[in-house]
């Protein structure tokens, strides 16, 4: 009976310990973080160590990827590993300059921008690879300058310009233009003319 249970105590402490390794080094295999600096920002970074299965990737969308021992972008494709996971950079200083997260390589959720000094420049939304969602701007003093939002990459809604925070001009895009106006006065106007030549 001992020597029973001493095997069914070893066969369950392999399982265990063949599982931890299975997916630790899944886990180790999957990503990596890496520490880099240029002229401008530091940076760390999170990186695919094996290329993803079952992409497809497409020509109006920026990849970006580490390769060479510097971060670079590219339309439609990309060499070396794939940004995936955590991003944040800084300034000289050691203040934030950008935060954010990628998704094999396209920017993906909430990400902010800082001007040197500290204070927030812009807060926009991503969602695979393209600007989607609400989006403000900010000056070096904090106010906001201007808001709106973008689907899927193009601008879209009610574009406000703010001064010192008051509303200094509205515009309104549909998919990337700005949308025709429309005056309910025109038209009564152009209605009554008609019904005036037909009366006369």
């Amino acid at each position: 009976m001992l020597l029973k249970n001493s095997y069914r105590y070893s066969f369950l402490c392999f399982g265990l310990l063949y599982n931890i390794l299975l997916y630790g080094q899944e886990s180790v295999a999957e990503h990596r973080t890496l520490f880099l600096r240029d002229s401008n920002y530091s940076m760390k970074v999170q990186i695919l160590n094996t290329p993803p299965v079952n992409i497809n990737f497409s020509n109006d969308l920026t990849y970006y990827y580490h390769y060479k021992d510097a971060i670079h972008q590219s339309q439609g494709g990309y060499t070396g590993s794939l940004l995936d996971g955590t991003w944040e950079s800084q300034y000289p200083n050691n203040l934030l300059y950008s935060q954010g997260m990628f998704e094999k390589g396209l920017k993906s959720g909430i990400w902010h921008y800082w001007y040197p000094n500290g204070r927030l420049q812009r807060e926009e939304r991503w969602r695979e690879g393209r600007l989607h969602g609400s989006f403000m701007e900010f000056d070096a003093n904090g106010q906001p300058t201007k808001k709106g939002s973008y689907r899927y990459g193009l601008l879209h809604g009610t574009i406000v310009t703010l001064d010192g925070g008051v509303t200094v001009e509205k515009t309104r895009y549909r998919k990337g233009n700005i949308a025709k106006r429309f005056s309910f006065l025109k038209i009564f106007k152009r209605k009554k003319a008609k019904a005036d030549e037909t009366s006369g």
